[in-house]
């Protein structure tokens, strides 16, 4: 806790090693040195209160008429002026203070960054620097705090506008601490993301891309409650309303709730990765993000579709990526005119096609499995070697021309639904004499 901030509890600050009746409040630097300034605990009326103590009183004695230098700069009109018990001329010298101590800080940052850049090269291109380069802003609000420490001690700023500002300079800190965290885990994150994409590593994207945004909520939550705790505010009875609402919070966000768990699953699991194409209970498409609560797919139609995680993880996926053989199955029909031999020399040239190909595996088959109503049936079953399903239609193209020619060339023809009808003439009836009447 800085020396300058007064503390918001009824208690005071219990660890600054003071008695339990003490507590500081500034910090006295004069010609012997640098000196706290405390406050003391007394009973008036039944009642607990904390007056500046006599030991401090008698050190303030002792300086006489203490040169304050911002006086000597300002009119007498804004020494005259007060605002919340201070004289103007004090704020508007805190707001000056503040301002050098951002410009000097800048300064000193933005000038260490360009010596080692000139000195060091070699780290102007490499990772180190990429994450480091975009952190010189909030790093300059960091160290601008010491610098404003110490002008506003130097200055002679009283006490209570060192005490009403304070607060404000701790939340300025902390925010700039968490913009150094987001910015860094932000360039971080796409250092990896673009490491693990040219690796090929499609499966760690979902895992970087859905820790950088938990990191994200958690470096938001923690600077709000340091804000809050900068503040004075007692987070100690937040946190007990939260467990006492957490129930109903935990009822009306229970869809919410099974969505991020969803979510996580999805992660964990990796059932589904960015850039894979799958069928998600009927519904095809490639994965373009997977968030804490949805899911995004690109469909055929180029229609973009958000599934909830809780149904994502509940449904049926079929993940067509990372495949490394395509099933071929097709049953041609040759008519019925083909010879047995003709048969014989198109089962064999088949089979002498899928052994010569390296893009079949050796599990293959071509059998005459069959006399159709209009053809005799030839079954061909492989696999087909592909790093993906484009590439194994081009495989399955060329095999169905080799099919054609291998027909063809034995004489043969593929059949199409036919039915022959045999008109029979009807039998000739001889017409019989008719008898005469007797």
């Amino acid at each position: 806790m800085p020396g300058y901030r007064l503390s918001t509890e009824p208690e005071g600050l219990l660890s600054d090693g003071l008695p339990t009746n003490q507590d500081r409040f500034a910090l006295l630097i004069g010609p012997d040195g640098q000196r706290d300034l405390t406050l003391s605990r007394v009973l008036e009326r039944d009642v607990q209160v904390w007056k500046v103590s006599t030991d401090t009183l008698r050190q303030t004695a002792k300086l006489g008429d203490v040169v304050i230098w911002y006086e000597a700069y300002v009119p007498e009109r804004l020494l005259q002026l007060r605002l919340a018990g201070a004289p103007l001329a004090a704020w508007i010298s805190v707001l000056i203070v503040g301002t050098a101590s951002l410009m000097a800080a800048s300064m000193l940052v933005w000038t260490l960054f360009f010596l080692l850049s000139q000195v060091l090269r070699r780290i102007r291109d490499g990772l180190p620097w990429r994450l480091v380069k975009p952190l010189r802003l909030p790093l300059a609000v960091v160290v601008s705090r010491p610098i404003y420490q110490l002008l506003i001690v130097a200055t002679g700023i009283p006490v209570v506008v060192r005490a009403t500002v304070a607060p404000l300079v701790e939340t300025v800190t902390v925010l700039a601490f968490g913009w150094m965290a987001l910015r860094l885990v932000r360039y971080l994150g796409e250092e990896i993301l673009q490491a693990m994409t040219r690796r090929a590593r499609l499966g760690a994207v979902s895992v970087v891309s859905m820790a950088r945004r938990i990191l994200y909520a958690v470096i938001v939550t923690g600077t709000a409650l340091l804000i809050a705790s900068s503040f004075g505010l007692s987070l100690t009875g937040w946190f007990a309303a939260l467990g006492i609402g957490g129930i109903a919070v935990a009822l009306g966000t229970q869809k919410t709730i099974e969505h991020l768990v969803g979510g996580l699953s999805l992660v964990v699991d990796q059932p589904v990765r960015v850039g894979d194409f799958c069928s998600v209970g009927g519904l095809m498409g490639t994965v373009e993000d997977i968030g804490l609560r949805s899911t995004r797919l690109r469909t055929l139609e180029n229609t973009l579709l958000t599934i909830p995680n809780g149904d994502m993880s509940d449904a049926r996926i079929d993940n067509f990526a990372g495949r490394e053989r395509f099933r071929w199955l097709a049953t041609i029909g040759l008519t019925y005119d083909t010879t047995p031999q003709q048969m014989k020399a198109v089962l064999w040239r088949l089979d002498q096609l899928l052994s010569g190909d390296d893009r079949i595996e050796r599990d293959h088959r071509a059998r005459f499995v069959g006399f159709g109503e209009s053809s005799l049936d030839v079954e061909i079953f492989a696999y087909i070697v592909a790093d993906d399903f484009p590439t194994s239609l081009h495989v399955r193209e060329e095999m169905n021309l080799a099919v054609m020619e291998i027909v063809a060339e034995c004489g043969s023809g593929f059949a199409f639904p036919t039915r022959t009808l045999h008109m029979v003439p009807p039998a000739s009836v001889a017409a019989a004499p008719l008898s005469e009447a007797a």
